[in-house]
């Protein structure tokens, strides 16, 4: 399921911002009287929607395993709620490849690069230098997969769990500064004209 869910992510929002920055019309958003938390956060709420319609698709066969069935249903509601955060970090991880770029091919080609880099550095590295090497400890930063083993499982970590809600608002902030810079550098094109 998270081998689709890569593949069909970066799909979804390789055109939230792109498309905007290649026919000029996030200009029109930067001078609207709209917050850029305001844009960014509806543009993320809105594809979390999705991702929210999407688990709970999924989630009809799971029902129907469990009346036909034993299923442990505290371990699948932590699998579903683990399926759904890590869908949210690649919404938002796509969300900042979509606004450095302004193709759309490119933020999609960009995103799955970015998805590549976080399931097999951190392993590669470990693999290769052992667990001890400073640099697994500096890669391990970028390791999305790790942090959601404990909860597929149906246990709660906090730290994995502060992980996951800081992984999403860094890139959100990436975003916003991005977005931010842009709005900044539109006024000061105005000034100039």
């Amino acid at each position: 399921m998270l081998i689709v869910l890569l593949f069909l992510i970066p799909l979804l929002t390789m055109r939230s911002f792109s498309e905007e920055k290649k026919y000029k019309t996030d200009q029109l958003l930067l001078t609207a009287p709209v917050n850029i938390w305001s844009i960014i956060l509806g543009k993320f709420l809105a594809m979390v929607t999705m991702m929210a319609i999407a688990t709970l698709v999924i989630s009809i066969g799971t029902l129907l395993l469990a009346v036909y069935g034993n299923l442990p249903v505290a371990e699948t509601i932590m699998a579903f709620i683990a399926f759904f955060l890590y869908g949210c970090i690649c919404i938002a991880i796509g969300m900042f490849m979509s606004y450095v770029t302004g193709n759309q091919f490119i933020a999609a080609i960009l995103t799955y690069g970015f998805y590549i880099f976080m399931i097999l550095v951190p392993s590669f590295c470990q693999l290769l230098l052992g667990m001890d090497h400073w640099i697994v400890k500096a890669v391990s930063i970028f390791d999305a997969i790790t942090p959601f083993n404990m909860l597929f499982s149906g246990i709660i970590v906090v730290t994995d769990m502060v992980y996951v809600f800081s992984a999403i608002f860094v890139m959100l902030f990436l975003t916003w500064f991005m977005v931010g810079k842009n709005s900044f550098q539109l006024t000061n094109d105005g000034k100039k004209n």
